[in-house]
């Protein structure tokens, strides 16, 4: 038989007030949520991309927590924009889009 800890306890072994705790962690999730949200509406909005190429971001989004939406925003955001460039559509049609 283990000695069963509740959440407090457990933060009370550790040295840290559960108001501590909320203050950091509260904060964190919510601008995570906002990127989240911000990744998946910026994906979305992104109409002449390959859906496969959407669906990929979509993924790192929603699996890669924390980094995924940043990942999006410093890589993927470029990748999916010159899909829905006007002046990159002759280059794609030749097929030098490598």
């Amino acid at each position: 038989m283990g000695v069963e800890l509740g959440f407090a306890e457990f933060f009370g072994i550790l040295g840290i007030r559960m108001i501590t705790f909320l203050a950091i962690v509260i904060p964190l999730s919510l601008i995570q949520l906002t990127l989240l949200l911000v990744a998946i509406i910026s994906i979305l909005r992104k109409t002449n991309a390959p859906t496969n190429e959407k669906i990929l971001w979509l993924c790192v989004a929603f699996f890669i927590s924390t980094i995924g939406p940043i990942l999006y925003f410093a890589i993927g955001q470029k990748q999916l924009e010159r899909h829905n460039n006007p002046d990159n559509v002759d280059e794609w049609a030749k097929g030098d889009n490598m």
